[in-house]
């Protein structure tokens, strides 16, 4: 029998939002999205705009104090205020900015028409130095002002080829480079960038963009009106003459005011490095966390103790530790959450733990000006503690994808403050007394945590937001190619990328073990394309050669160029742009294809917009990186282990029956 349920209890478990440690701006919440962080282009279609609604958002940007004015550009006065957030090595970006920027800055911006600014979000999943280039701006306008601010910005979408480089020694020298040939000063420049001066301010700015719903790049705001992606000149133009005559573009109506429908648990990948007890456990906590947070120190120093005491070192619990670092809040917290995972990679899981209780048992160590000053505080402390030299791994910034995978994780979980926990794929957030975890566990031991949540039900807007963001997502199903029975129970939809070498892994490994559940009707399997360009720039091409094999030879043949694609991957993965187009052509006979006819359909690109409005889709839904995977509409991100996909798949198939 499940345990009695305390209702007073469970109320504070739902509104426990409203009493936590930090999180976004209560302004800012309601326009705050999970960081579904990718570029891309958009659909071409008439200008969506997202409006603030009766909120002035233009309000919540600061433009025109401190460091910002260097990189705004026209009129302070002018009646339309444009922001734009960029990545200095995002390809779209850079189309806007060769193709688009000029006849904007001609017409709207010298005119006296529009006062523009350009803010930083560099995406560090895709682009893992571009941040550097965002520092180096910065550090160039703050030595010599605002033009050279703007010179080099041109410079760096201008000479891309000079800064796809492999780690930050070398972007620093091809960034210094580049600056001595303007004829700019270098020593000063480089004695800003060598000691971080502006990683904190770009860390910011990219919290910033986050809280506004920024997703990708580019991504504007026009009088505080939402507007995505490279779009062609006239879409600009004719949202900026809307701004200018005062039209707004009028916001979709609020929706009907129904009842939350009651919570479902998340699905959420283990971390075996950053894990304490046994897997098999019957309850599961993973708790998102930000070393620089007093509250995730509290919740360590005197909750911690007593659940691994009670429960994992009994294996009742099994707990994982999650990066979620608060840039706006901590902007140099992500550097410990890197050397933490450093440590446990080039030691172990029990070194890991070493780390994480550093961290926060000497917190005021750790709470430093610059990049320079705390990454010396962790190799001397990490020292002291014989724990592994982990300067190189840090240099290369080995873990910065991970540890900016797992706050895309936690935002599209909902999370926007820190500490936060699922407890069985249920929320509770705050560095909540011990007392609590305590019931909660008990309740989860007993099989009355689901019960509970659905019982008492959200309460308030904040509860209701936090309830339904483990809701299962509506995945479009159209004509995909798919495996399986049509009316199988569960269904799993992949968004993959040929190129990507974890997808590779995924399909190596774990595919051929979930095949067992697709011959015996129980899952029906759907794969979408999502080539990231920026980083697999061949990708598009081999999905576009998946497409013109199922057009000229159905589903069997889409199935086959599928696994060739990928087992053939170093081979065209790794040829120049475009040679490896001929290398895909060759894989036609071995799937019995005509020649002739599928070479026309590759170099028409007749499957380009087709690919591109799939991508656009996964971005909708939230996708950031690949493979990631909806199970019945629940997400779960990675190339896990065959071990995940098995208990998700059991779990539902049991609650079918």
């Amino acid at each position: 029998m499940p345990k009695q349920i305390n209702l007073s209890v469970l109320l504070l478990i739902i509104l426990i939002l409203t009493a936590c440690g930090p999180s976004l701006p209560t302004a800012l919440q309601a326009t705050a999205t999970p960081a579904a962080v990718i570029e891309g282009p958009v659909q071409e279609n008439a200008p969506q705009v997202v409006t603030a609604g009766e909120s002035d958002l233009i309000g919540t940007l600061p433009v025109g104090t401190g460091p910002r004015t260097l990189t705004a550009l026209g009129d302070p006065n002018a009646p339309v205020v444009m922001v734009e957030y960029s990545d200095f090595q995002c390809p779209f970006c850079r189309r806007y900015t060769v193709e688009t920027m000029p006849l904007l800055k001609a017409n709207y911006i010298d005119t006296g028409r529009v006062y523009y600014v350009f803010k930083d979000f560099p995406i560090a999943s895709l682009h893992p130095l571009a941040y550097r280039l965002h520092e180096a701006a910065l550090c160039v306008g703050n030595v010599s002002g605002t033009e050279a601010y703007w010179q080099v910005h041109d410079l760096f979408f201008d000479k891309v080829e000079a800064f796809q480089v492999n780690s930050v020694a070398e972007m620093d020298t091809a960034v210094l480079s580049q600056i001595e040939q303007l004829s700019l000063p270098v020593a000063e420049i480089q004695d800003c960038l060598v000691n971080g001066r502006y990683a904190a301010e770009v860390q910011g700015y990219i919290s910033e963009g986050q809280s506004l719903g920024v997703s990708g790049t580019p991504s504007f705001f026009i009088n505080g009106n939402s507007f995505v992606g490279a779009r062609p000149y006239s879409d600009f133009q004719t949202l900026i003459d809307q701004a200018e005559k005062g039209e707004i573009v009028a916001a979709a109506p609020p929706a009907a005011d129904v009842p939350a429908p009651a919570p479902t648990p998340a699905i959420i990948p283990v971390r075996e490095l950053s894990a304490l007890g046994d897997p098999n456990a019957p309850v599961t906590i993973i708790e998102y966390s930000d070393y620089n947070c007093p509250f995730c120190q509290r919740h360590v120093l005197e909750t911690m103790p007593q659940i691994k005491a009670n429960y994992i070192e009994s294996g009742d619990v099994y707990y994982v530790f999650k990066d979620f670092p608060i840039a706006n809040l901590h902007p140099l917290a992500y550097r410990l959450h890197e050397a933490a995972l450093c440590v446990g990679q080039m030691g172990d899981a029990e070194m890991y733990w070493q780390a994480h209780d550093l961290f926060f048992e000497n917190a005021t160590t750790f709470q430093l000006d610059s990049l320079e000053a705390l990454d010396a505080a962790i190799l001397a402390e990490f020292s002291a503690a014989g724990l592994p030299d982990v300067a190189a791994c840090l240099a290369s910034n080995a873990n910065a994808e991970l540890v900016q995978a797992g706050i895309a994780e936690g935002r599209t979980l909902g999370v926007n403050g820190t500490p936060a926990f699922f407890v069985n794929g249920y929320p509770v957030t705050g560095a909540q007394p011990y007392e609590l975890f305590e019931y909660v566990i008990d309740l989860a031991k007993d099989g009355g945590l689901k019960e509970a949540f659905e019982q008492t039900g959200p309460t308030d807007g904040k509860a209701q937001a936090t309830a339904q963001a483990a809701q299962p997502v509506n995945v479009p199903l159209n004509d995909e190619p798919s495996k399986g029975a049509p009316d199988a129970p569960i269904i799993i939809v992949e968004y993959s990328d040929y190129q990507c070498p974890f997808c590779l892994r995924y399909f190596q490994q774990t595919l051929p073990l979930i095949q067992q559940y697709i011959d015996s009707g129980q899952v029906r399997y759907v794969f979408k394309d999502f080539p990231i360009h920026s980083i697999h720039p061949q990708a598009q091409k081999a999905h576009e050669a998946a497409r013109c094999a199922r057009e000229l030879g159905g589903d069997d043949a889409y199935w086959m160029m599928h696994d060739l694609l990928f087992t053939n991957q170093q081979t065209w993965a790794g040829q120049p742009l475009p040679q490896h187009e001929q290398t895909l052509k060759d894989l036609a006979p071995a799937v019995g294809l005509p020649q002739a006819e599928f070479d026309a359909c590759l170099d028409e690109g007749r499957y380009y917009d087709a690919v591109n409005a799939e991508v656009n889709e996964g971005v909708q839904l939230g996708i950031r990186g690949t493979p990631s995977f909806f199970i019945n509409g629940q997400p779960l991100v990675g190339a896990q282990p065959f071990a995940t996909f098995q208990q998700t798949i059991e779990g539902l198939l049991s609650a079918n029956e």
